[in-house]
C-alpha cells in the first residue's frame, strides 16, 4: 500500500524526490541557511532532493510534505541545529529516525538512511 490517511507514500524506488528538507524559522534565520546548505550538499551528491523554503508555518510545511510523500523528511528547526542535525522522519509508517549531522558526512548518512527504507 503506497497510501495511507495523509496522503501518498512513495516507495524510495518510485518517489519523486528522495528526500525532503524542511527549513523551520524566519526566511534569513540561520535554520533556513543550514537547510538550504543541507540542500545543496544532498543535490551534490546525486540525491533527489526537495527544499521547501516557502514563508509558511510548521503545521503547513508539514502537512504539505505528508501530501507529498517523500519517503525522507529532514527538518532544521532551531533546537535540531543547535545540536548539529536535522531531524530525520520516514513517511511510510511515520518513522522517527536518529537525526541527520549537519556538516561533514551528512550526505552519507542521508544515504544510510535511505537504503533502510522501504
Amino acid at each position: 500500500q503506497h497510501a495511507d490517511e495523509a496522503g501518498i507514500a512513495w516507495p524510495r524506488t518510485l518517489a519523486p524526490w528522495q528526500v525532503h528538507v524542511i527549513g523551520l524559522g524566519k526566511a534569513d534565520g540561520d535554520e533556513r541557511v543550514a537547510a538550504e546548505r543541507l540542500y545543496e550538499t544532498l543535490r551534490e551528491a546525486g540525491i533527489e532532493v526537495l527544499l521547501d523554503d516557502r514563508d509558511a508555518g510548521a503545521g503547513e510545511k508539514f502537512a504539505d510534505a505528508e501530501l507529498l510523500g517523500c519517503p525522507l523528511r529532514l527538518t532544521v528547526g532551531r533546537r535540531s541545529l543547535e545540536d548539529g542535525l536535522a531531524e530525520a522522519q520516514g513517511r511510510r509508517g511515520a518513522l522517527s529516525l536518529a537525526g541527520v549531522p549537519l556538516g561533514e558526512g551528512t550526505a552519507d548518512a542521508v544515504i544510510a538512511l535511505l537504503n533502510d527504507l522501504p
